[in-house]
């Protein structure tokens, strides 16, 4: 599950340019996994064939606004 807490958000779009669009310039996720809004962090299911995009747009997030639950 992916975790992004909009209130931690800088919007500086790398996270977009290195996941290639997975994330938007503001870091959101694709709105068509979302699955949950809880405790002002939006919860998102990542299918296994882009977790890697993911996790490439998590490795330039410098605010840690995007992050895989525990």
């Amino acid at each position: 599950m992916l975790l992004y807490v909009p209130s931690e958000n800088l919007a500086d779009g790398a996270a977009q340019y290195s996941s290639n669009g997975f994330f938007d310039v503001n870091n959101v996720p694709p709105w068509d996994i979302w699955a949950a809004f809880s405790e002002r962090t939006l919860v998102s299911w990542v299918p296994t064939a882009l977790v890697e995009l993911a996790q490439k747009g998590i490795d330039v997030n410098p605010e840690g606004c995007i992050r895989w639950a525990d």
